[in-house]
């Protein structure tokens, strides 16, 4: 585990690329982005990585303006938000994929249980398997 500070495992400024393969991140907790927080026109790739019980007050990933940020292969199990945005918070113009991930009991304080979407940003997510959603806020 880590300290409550903001991006629990990951933290990276602005202009910055960070590439992560083959990872397990367990019982990690941060702030905004129990996982990673990425910094405005950074890009995280993350592939074939595992992340079990998480808990923050926002996103497991909190995405930056201009940010990217790209999923593939992983696995998502017990993530807890108290806010919004269950995986992931795109701000404005970010721009995320999510590709063939497996996600298990997420469970979101606000709104938003995969995503909360800022002007702009865009989504692309396929073939993915998403299970046991529990939204206690609006949507």
């Amino acid at each position: 585990g880590s300290q409550a500070v903001d991006g629990g495992a990951i933290s990276i400024g602005a202009d910055y690329t960070i590439n992560i393969k083959n990872a397990t991140f367990r019982n990690v907790s941060g702030l905004i982005g129990s996982v990673a927080k990425i910094g405005s026109r950074s890009t995280l790739t993350m592939e074939d990585v595992k992340v079990t019980e998480s808990t923050g007050t926002s996103s497991m990933i909190y995405a930056e303006s201009a940010s990217i940020v790209m999923l593939t292969r992983a696995q998502f199990d017990r993530i807890r938000t108290d806010g919004s945005g269950g995986i992931l918070t795109l701000a404005y113009q970010a721009v995320a994929e999510i590709w063939n991930i497996e996600a298990t009991r997420l469970s979101i304080g606000g709104h938003g249980g995969i995503a909360t979407i800022e002007r702009g940003a865009q989504l692309d997510m396929r073939h993915n398997v998403i299970r046991n959603v529990v939204v206690t806020g609006d949507g």
